[in-house]
């Protein structure tokens, strides 16, 4: 009886420690359950963190003005090494940034006594230069005054220089030489919807005239052809989408009426990063939104912050923007004629015999035409004609200066 009741007990301490054993192995297995869930937790926690900060470094504007400096050294000592009596004229520098840097824009003028061949040196000298530290040089427009040069950083404008050519530098507002002496009837050629690419652009920049052209913003065309454009010797606007009537659908930076102007503010600030150069701006349809004065009085002083002249293309007659414009003291002109609306080319020499009647009437006018192959092959003959009948073609920077001349001349 004895062996029997201490076989019981054998056995029961035997399932006893059993049972110990199991539980002490499942606090085994959960607690390292735990700890490689806690564990993961920690890892994902790190991954997350070091993600954040890579993200944080990534997203901080990149600050190009260091860089900025260097080349304007570059810039300034190569002048002066070309022409030991340059006297500097004027400059103004301005702080510019966006999300992806920070940068400096420079604009000056420098006096110079040289000409001719020599100035073509220096010019050469400058591109040299400024390639040697990363950055374009872009002759905009050459006279027998003053060259315009744009030098661009990884796509950014970083300088506007003026190389005025034994010349006196203008007063502050006061016009140039040339316009002046220069009484015949000037014409402005805007042409609109450049941003694709394509032989109506190969056409349009084989021409060689004083044109201005609009590019669409965010295409992808848009960057390199602004571009090209000003390397050619083009002014470049922004060809600003704006609401139309009707329901079409919003295009790449379009302004919709109802926007905040910060909004406003921000789309323009994006659409111009897109097109480089740009030194004024017209619509892009917008019959809807330029007949609203609440609309226009949100965009005109962004314009006029960003330093940009505006043109009303006049989508609509009932367009109030041109109006506005002036009232707030915008540089601003208004559009004569469209001169291909109609897709055919008897009726665009109609247009263009209207746009030469505008001009020997009032000594001025402003036509736009669209970036199309047949437009660009019957405006070649017309600028031809028109300028052996005695017309100038001007950009419209320089036919506002021209108005803004004679509007002051007329007061005294």
């Amino acid at each position: 009886m004895n062996s029997g009741n201490n076989a019981l007990t054998h056995r029961d301490e035997g399932q006893q420690r059993s049972h110990q054993q199991d539980g002490g192995m499942l606090h085994q297995r959960m607690g390292l359950r735990y700890f490689a869930v806690g564990g993961g937790i920690i890892l994902a926690s790190c991954i997350a963190g070091v993600s954040l900060f890579v993200l944080f470094l990534v997203s901080r504007p990149v600050d190009l003005r260091e860089t900025i400096a260097s080349i304007d050294a570059a810039i300034d000592g190569t002048v002066r090494e070309a022409d030991t009596a340059v006297q500097p004229a004027a400059e103004e520098r301005k702080v510019v940034r966006d999300r992806r840097a920070i940068w400096l824009h420079i604009s000056r003028a420098y006096r110079l006594s040289l000409s001719g061949a020599r100035a073509t040196q220096l010019v050469n000298a400058l591109r040299q230069a400024v390639k040697q530290k990363g950055a374009e040089l872009a002759t905009v427009s050459e006279d027998p005054n003053q060259i315009l040069i744009s030098i661009t950083l990884e796509g950014l404008e970083t300088h506007t220089l003026k190389l005025l050519i034994k010349s006196e530098v203008p007063e502050k507002n006061e016009p140039s030489l040339a316009t002046k002496t220069d009484n015949r009837s000037a014409i402005a050629i805007i042409v609109d919807d450049l941003g694709y690419g394509g032989e109506a652009t190969e056409l349009l920049f084989s021409l060689q005239m004083p044109l201005t052209v609009s590019v669409l913003p965010q295409l992808p065309a848009s960057r390199t052809l602004a571009r090209r454009a000003r390397a050619l010797g083009f002014e470049v606007m922004l060809h600003l989408p704006m609401e139309a009537d009707g329901n079409e659908p919003a295009q790449p930076g379009e302004l919709r009426i109802g926007m905040s102007r910060d909004m406003i503010a921000r789309i323009i600030k994006e659409n111009l990063t897109t097109v480089p150069g740009a030194i004024g701006v017209n619509n892009h349809r917008g019959s809807k939104m330029t007949q609203l004065e609440a609309e226009m009085i949100k965009i005109l002083p962004v314009l006029a912050d960003n330093r940009l002249y505006f043109v009303d293309s006049l989508t609509t007659p009932e367009s109030v923007a041109l109006r506005m414009a002036k009232k707030t003291g915008l540089r601003t002109i208004g559009n004569d004629t469209f001169l291909d609306n109609d897709g055919d080319g008897t009726s665009m020499q109609d247009r263009i015999e209207e746009l030469m009647r505008i001009a020997e009437t009032r000594g001025y006018a402003v036509g736009i035409c669209h970036s199309k192959p047949a437009t660009m092959k019957v405006l070649g003959d017309f600028l031809s004609m028109a300028r052996a009948r005695g017309f100038e073609f001007v950009r419209v920077s320089e036919l506002m200066e021209r108005m803004e001349y004679r509007h002051a001349r007329s007061r005294n």
